[in-house]
């Protein structure tokens, strides 16, 4: 196998920053105990996770948003080969995984106009934090945190403990993340690369004047308490407006209480 086919022979490549998997969902019963999943299930939703957030940060470091849905979402492709070849998953085992991750809600692709042999759908996904505040966490047949709406992942077959539906409170005035709905357009998407171009800079004034504890009320404030503005996407729009605005009014007050 040559470099080329091997990433681990790059020496560019920086184990680090690949696949940092989510530890709670090797303790989620409707994960581990569905045939289809267990733990490479998890392997493959970090690796698309992980794709995804690759297809981000080269739209906002370079502007390519060719991996980016008409809804301003982003999305990965993660066929049979990459999965084999990156995870050390088979075609069978992998088709298993994937279709669990879908029925759960956890990743969402549609399927292709035409088949088409090794052709890759387009794959979005949900982060995993904002899976259990949506769909809580049952493991070891308990409700570790219970699911904030009804119509959460319930395999019956798993699931044998029916919870107490507790929705998610937000502060008056915020909204949840991707629940802005409205078409997205060109200005839309140019004006949130923009925003978030100018948010990571003012981040780094924050960080070199010993203030980034400031800017986690903030994020919270708009997002709720756990979210970060990176895991936002286009319809987050109005919200990272709002963020960008407090963080300036909040980076220049500081200055100017101290002239």
């Amino acid at each position: 196998m040559t470099t080329k086919e091997n990433y681990l022979l790059d020496p560019k490549f920086d184990q680090n920053k690949f696949y940092q998997m989510r530890k709670t969902m090797f303790k989620e019963d409707r994960i581990m105990k569905d045939k289809r999943g267990k733990h490479n299930a998890v392997l493959l939703y970090g690796g698309i996770e992980d794709k995804i957030n690759l297809s981000k940060k080269t739209h906002l470091e370079k502007g390519d948003s060719s991996f980016m849905t008409l809804d301003g979402e982003y999305y990965c492709v993660f066929p049979v080969g990459t999965a084999k070849e990156e995870l050390n998953i088979e075609r069978g085992k992998y088709n298993q995984h994937k279709a669990l991750l879908r029925d759960a809600g956890l990743i969402h692709y549609e399927p292709q106009e035409v088949e088409k042999e090794g052709d890759a759908s387009r794959i979005t996904y949900t982060p995993w934090d904002i899976w259990v505040q949506q769909n809580g966490l049952y493991s070891d047949g308990e409700w570790i945190i219970p699911p904030s709406m009804d119509d959460y992942y319930n395999p019956t077959d798993i699931v044998t403990v029916q919870p107490t539906i507790t929705p998610i409170s937000y502060d008056e005035g915020q909204q949840p993340i991707g629940e802005l709905d409205k078409p997205i357009t060109q200005e839309d998407i140019a004006e949130y690369d923009a925003l978030m171009k100018q948010a990571h800079a003012l981040a780094v004034q924050f960080h070199k004047a010993n203030r980034l504890p400031e800017l986690t009320p903030i994020v919270e404030k708009h997002l709720g308490e756990g979210n970060k503005l990176n895991e936002t996407i286009v319809k987050d729009l109005p919200l990272v407006r709002q963020i960008y605005a407090d963080m300036e009014n909040q980076f220049t007050s500081e200055i100017l209480n101290n002239l």
